[in-house]
């Protein structure tokens, strides 16, 4: 005790001399405040493959090149077979070399095209008239489309993102990624990375759950899929979940481009994801999802092009150690997958154990009800190489002995620590099977390491019986008090018995392929961690099934029936039946757990918050009724400080988890948010968030005002426009005289307004940027004197360039006759026999 009594004492005074080191620092005054590049170190180690020597200090600090070889990785993968012995060679040169640089263009709809031919015809184009192009003694060929990618809407650059910078006639090339990357037009992601999203097949009518989704450049491809080309909303839903709380931030940055209605983030362990149920008509349903994506956390080998540092960490049993994990999220992937639906199980790994091992041990515990698609045949110029059907497995330790087959491992040999048989071959009956997972290698296409198995539900996955008879027992346990809280509720059947911590635990054996369907139900019916396990309490009087309640419209007794979900409402739409004695209580869509960092979801209820929105706006013949389609974050706020816009499939989703089980991080698009207004000016508490402006937009007949072209142009520029008063040097003034009416007359009052470019017919465009006079749509704020635009710098300034390309700076065709008179009095001056235009002012 006294030994340790001192060494925190000399701990405290070690933290305490640190401290007062560090507050010292930089009070001499004697230390200039400019930036000296020889003392400052770089460190780009994930790129060109440097790394510190020292990180203590010492002397001779300083940086060197990662080792880019590993004897025990070359000596693995050579006698595993991954790469043919005449490739090998080949294999290896490619792995030292840096991963090029590729992107892809968002979307899939008219702006898509017009960015790809901008792309096509103005830079690329450019390049190739300026001849070779060279990078440290290499050719570098200009960027080219990827060719298996549908459109020639992916890129590839023979430059990593580093030495784009280097190279002075790529710099057109390297603002242009910056600029639309910050845009969000594009993606910067790599090229294997966007196999799985297309082999998923995803339409957009289908629920879509990607179980490790972060950071979220596969994410953001299936949301376009499911969008589809109109960029709409869609009876689809995208469910990205991730199990790091902080990576689920990362994911959302990355997603909130799209801007999407019918996007769900979770935060979950993958191989415990809840099972949620559903009430129908013939009782209670597991909900299940039509296509399901598990790009699983792997050792990575195959990145070794963009992180060279895994030359000198890799060692075996890397891929041993996170083997029974994937096996358990593919294990659950398929317990969730609709019969009839597809599952993308995906690595960046080489390793047969984290890859085939995984599948054979997946179709052997699925009996059958589980089989994998023939991909070959698909998407035919990505260079592929089939599955392995027969790898050997060898130990952690290095120089372990290697393992052909299950039955040579000897419990009690050290060299077998951490083996278990599901990775090992298939003794028979898998081999045709394996071979249809698809294998893509460095050196085939100057790309990364990838694994894709594509697999198809043809059945429910077996039961045991054992767990049958359980779930009898278990319905047999509810009291008359459960009874009567649900009475409103159709009679559920009997649900799964939740085990205890103990028994989840011995549910799951080390060994993987052992577990039964059994125990994999039993982890995964109620939440996974203790405080979701105060969830299986009876439930509370709550949510219906078809909706929030207790939107009264005004001057209404008895509330009517809701109109199907299909159908068009309005915002006097309502709920199921409640009357004005029986006044509803709010509650929340999700349940709060404690510690979990999440606040649940609460539907938006009041009925005078609701009329206000609609009244103010003039909200109409919404796809939905409005008291549908708003939730908040925010349980108890006499006002919500923001309101969020989510699809009816988000919402058909949350209406189904009745008990709470998903821990949801993110839903929907920022709406409305709350506005202060000392003077009581604005009747409305809400303005309208730009977000959600393409979803709200069509449906706004109130608030909205029309600009001339010009003005439109001045608001995104300058952010400002003046209504009234003189012109000043910095902010100029509204010289649309029908908009000036329109605030004159009070058509648009103070407050939140929706601006577009008025419809004229003297309006040509000079070319198709697939962007509609409908959607030069932005939101901004009318006050006294001014109207100041509500947008992010961002976005105008994407607003700014569309126009630029669409129209010409002379804007009607009565200018036209003008700028020919123009051209006709160009001075022309001859010197030295050569032309020199000079274009007047009015005319330029």
């Amino acid at each position: 005790e006294n030994e340790l009594a001192a060494e925190e004492m000399s701990g405290a005074s070690a933290r305490g001399k640190k401290r007062a080191r560090s507050w010292k620092r930089g009070r001499g005054g004697s230390k200039p405040d400019v930036w000296d590049p020889k003392k400052t170190r770089r460190f780009e180690g994930r790129d060109d493959g440097r790394q510190k020597k020292d990180h203590d200090g010492a002397e001779g600090t300083g940086w060197e090149r990662f080792p880019l070889t590993n004897a025990a990785f070359e000596e693995y993968y050579q006698q595993q077979g991954v790469v043919p012995s005449d490739e090998w060679d080949a294999f290896l040169e490619c792995l030292r070399k840096r991963l090029p640089s590729t992107f892809r263009i968002n979307g899939s709809g008219k702006y898509a095209a017009y960015l790809k031919k901008k792309l096509q015809e103005k830079l690329v184009a450019g390049l190739q008239t300026q001849g070779t192009l060279e990078l440290d003694g290499y050719a570098v060929q200009p960027p080219r489309p990827i060719p298996w990618y549908p459109h020639d809407l992916a890129w590839h650059i023979d430059c990593s993102r580093n030495q784009i910078r280097k190279v002075p006639l790529l710099a057109q090339i390297h603002d242009f990624l910056k600029r639309e990357n910050d845009i969000g037009s594009i993606s910067r992601q790599e090229e294997v990375s966007m196999i799985p999203p297309l082999m998923l097949d995803v339409q957009p009518e289908h629920w879509v759950l990607d179980m490790c989704a972060a950071p979220g450049s596969k994410t953001l491809q299936l949301l376009e899929l499911v969008q589809g080309t109109e960029g709409q909303a869609s009876t689809g839903l995208v469910v990205a979940n991730d199990a790091d709380i902080k990576r689920c931030n990362l994911l959302i940055h990355q997603t909130k481009r799209m801007n999407s209605p019918c996007l769900v983030v979770t935060n979950h362990e993958a191989q415990s994801y809840p099972m949620v149920k559903r009430t129908t008509d013939a009782g209670q349903e597991l909900l299940q999802y039509d296509r399901i994506l598990c790009d699983v956390p792997c050792s990575g080998d195959g990145t070794m092009r963009k992180a060279p540092d895994l030359w000198r960490r890799w060692t075996p049993g890397s891929a041993n150690g996170l083997h029974p994990l994937q096996l358990k999220i593919a294990k659950k992937a398929a317990q969730l997958l609709k019969v009839g639906g597809r599952l993308v199980y995906s690595t960046c790994s080489l390793n047969p154990v984290e890859n085939e091992a995984v599948v054979a041990a997946l179709l052997k515990h699925c009996e059958g009800r589980l089989q994998l698609v023939d991909m070959s045949q698909s998407f035919a110029p990505l260079k592929r190489r089939p599955g392995l059907v027969t790898w050997k497995v060898r130990g952690k330790r290095a120089g372990s002995k290697w393992f052909d087959a299950w039955d040579q491992v000897d419990p009690s040999d050290p060299d077998a620590g951490g083996l278990v048989e599901s990775m090992f071959p298939p003794l028979e009956g898998s081999e045709t099977a394996l071979s249809r997972c698809v294998r893509v290698l460095p050196h085939h296409g100057d790309t990364g390491g990838f694994f894709v198995a594509v697999l198809e539900k043809t059945a429910e996955l077996p039961v045991p019986a054992s767990h049958v008879s359980q779930n009898a027992r278990k319905g047999h346990q509810h009291t008359d008090n459960d009874k009567s809280d649900h009475r409103d509720v159709p009679a559920p059947t009997p649900a799964p018995a939740q085990a205890s911590a103990p028994a989840r635990e011995q549910a799951i054996p080390a060994d993987g392929p052992e577990c039964t369907e059994a125990s994999v139900l039993e982890t995964t019916v109620g939440p996974s961690d203790p405080q979701d396990q105060q969830q299986g309490q009876p439930e509370q009087d709550g949510m219906q099934e078809q909706g929030p309640k207790g939107i009264l419209p005004k001057g209404q007794d008895v509330v009517a029936p809701a109109a199907p979900r299909e159908d068009r409402g309005t915002l006097d739409d309502t709920p199921p039946s409640r009357t004005v004695l029986d006044p509803p209580k709010e509650r929340p869509l999700t349940k709060s757990k404690k510690s979990s960092g999440v606040d649940p979801i609460v539907p938006v209820t009041d009925p005078d918050l609701l009329h206000s929105i609609g009244d103010f706006y003039g909200l109409s013949a919404l796809p939905y009724p409005l008291h549908q389609c708003l939730i908040s974050r925010t349980p108890g706020a006499p006002v919500p400080k923001k309101l969020y816009y989510i699809s009816s499939s988000a919402k058909e989703l949350l209406d189904a988890d009745r008990r709470g089980s998903l821990r949801v991080f993110s839903v929907g698009v920022k709406a409305f948010e709350r506005q202060s207004m000392k003077d009581g000016s604005v009747p409305c508490k809400f303005r309208l968030a730009q977000d959600s402006v393409r979803f709200l937009a069509p449906y706004v007949s109130k608030q909205r005002l029309a600009l001339r072209l010009s003005d439109f142009r001045a608001l995104l520029k300058h952010r400002c426009l003046l209504t009234t008063g003189n012109e000043s040097s910095s902010v100029p003034l509204l010289s649309d005289p029908a908009a000036v009416e329109d605030l004159r007359s009070g058509r648009c009052g103070p407050g939140t307004c929706v601006i577009s470019i008025r419809k004229d017919d003297t309006l040509e465009p000079i070319v198709e940027s697939g962007l509609s006079l409908e959607e030069f749509t932005v939101t901004a704020w009318q006050g006294a004197k001014s109207l100041n635009l509500l947008v992010g710098e961002v976005e105008s300034s994407k607003l700014l360039d569309a126009l630029a390309d669409q129209f010409a700076p002379a804007e009607t065709k009565e200018n036209k006759g003008e700028s020919r008179k123009m051209r006709n009095r160009l001075v022309m001056w001859m010197i030295d026999e050569s032309v020199v235009i000079f274009h007047c002012d009015a005319f330029r």
